[in-house]
């Protein structure tokens, strides 16, 4: 083997073995990773958008899956691991403007609520006391057996153990018809 072949053998049989970190999909300035290890479960990005209201971009929405899908309806209904992760653009969104949109759009996706799942309502509604600011996250994660947890900027604020709000809530990003087709779109889509 002449000293220039073994050269390029030698480069080639290293790339191999190096692994470079996959890069995250950037939605609107925001790096999203392609996949998230949580509570044992390995969850891959599915999609993401954002959430425009009043011509205003409110926030980047990423939904991670055990699997990747393309049927929000059954997303929504599953009582499997997911995350759905808020990264805000929108800065000073206030928290009872926040309690109002969610209650309105649950109330939408389960009209016919029990007083356990109005209870779970209110709860979930409830955690959102703090005007957000650009940059600020919320994580909304439903764990099998532990339920739905919320977080804030990687903060637990509550675990909620009631899989018909996990429907209802989901149903808004997946549901038809959903909170924003074209986040929706994005969810579903690669």
């Amino acid at each position: 083997m002449r000293p220039r072949q073994s050269l390029y053998t030698i480069l080639l049989l290293c790339s191999l073995f190096i692994t470079v970190p996959a890069a995250g999909r950037e939605v609107d300035g925001v790096t999203l990773p392609e996949s998230i290890d949580l509570a044992g479960h390995h969850l891959l990005l599915n999609g993401a958008g954002v959430r425009s209201k009043y011509l205003l971009d409110i926030y980047v929405g990423a939904l991670y899956l055990d699997h990747r899908q393309d049927n929000g309806a059954a997303i929504a209904a599953a009582d499997a691991p997911m995350l759905m992760r808020m990264h805000f653009l929108f800065d000073g969104v206030p928290p009872e403007r926040l309690r109002r949109g969610w209650m309105k759009g649950l109330k939408k996706r389960a009209p016919h609520a029990d007083a356990e799942l109005e209870r779970a309502m209110r709860q979930f509604c409830d955690l959102f006391t703090v005007r957000v600011r650009r940059h600020d996250v919320y994580d909304v994660a439903w764990l099998p057996g532990r339920g739905l947890e919320v977080s804030f900027n990687g903060h637990l604020l509550a675990a909620i153990d009631s899989l018909p709000l996990k429907r209802a809530l989901f149903a808004i990003w997946l549901g038809d018809p959903p909170g924003d087709p074209d986040l929706k779109r994005g969810l579903l889509g690669p």
